[in-house]
């Protein structure tokens, strides 16, 4: 299976992730980007601010393959 990393940009903090996660294909890794992207923008709006920063998801060889924008999953 393909590895995929997800990295979290918010202007309080940058995260990089070392170790990267196992999927099936592309599409479960949009899910889990969009799943990471709402705990981050949920987070943002309990702290009563708006959703700032994204996901940004590398392939097994970290070239980039898109960012998914924190208020794109904010409701």
């Amino acid at each position: 299976m393909p590895k995929y990393f997800f990295s979290q940009v918010c202007p309080e903090r940058c995260m990089s992730d070392a170790c990267g996660e196992e999927l099936e294909d592309r599409r479960e890794a949009t899910a889990r980007a969009r799943e990471l992207a709402l705990e981050l923008a949920s987070q943002q709006l309990e702290q009563g601010r708006g959703p700032m920063g994204w996901v940004e998801v590398e392939d097994e060889n970290h070239r980039p393959l898109f960012m998914l924008p924190l208020r794109a999953v904010a409701s």
